[in-house]
C-alpha cells in the first residue's frame, strides 16, 4: 500500500484505505470461521498473517463483484484441503513463503 507522511498524518489513497478495510473485516470474520477447516496452532502471529494472506486471495478471486459471508463459507468450503496444506506450509516458514497453491472457486 503506497502511503506518504505529512506533518504527522498518513496519507492513503481513498481506493486503497477502503480495501484495507475490506481485508480487515475478513481476516476478523475470517479467523473465526477458518477454525471449523483447519486445526490452528497457538501462534496468533501466524494465524492472523494466514487470515490476511487468504483474505486477500478472496477478495482477489471476488474482484469487481459483490460477496458475502455465505459466499465465503462456501469459497472455504471448496478450498478446504488446499487451505490445510497451505497453512502447514505457511506455519512452517511464512517469511520465505511463495504461494505455490492458487485458491479458486
Amino acid at each position: 500500500m503506497h502511503m506518504e507522511i505529512l506533518e504527522d498524518k498518513v496519507i492513503v489513497a481513498k481506493k486503497q484505505f477502503f480495501e484495507e478495510i475490506k481485508i480487515q473485516y475478513l481476516n476478523f470474520i475470517l479467523f473465526n470461521e477458518i477454525k471449523q477447516y483447519i486445526k490452528l496452532c497457538n501462534n496468533y502471529n501466524v494465524n492472523y498473517e494466514f487470515c490476511d494472506y487468504v483474505s486477500r486471495h478472496f477478495l482477489k478471486s471476488h474482484e469487481g463483484s459483490r460477496y458475502s459471508l455465505i459466499h465465503l463459507q462456501k469459497w472455504l468450503d471448496i478450498n478446504k484441503e488446499k487451505l490445510n496444506k497451505l497453512y502447514e506450509d505457511f506455519k512452517l516458514d511464512k517469511s520465505k513463503y511463495k504461494p505455490s497453491i492458487y485458491l479458486q472457486l
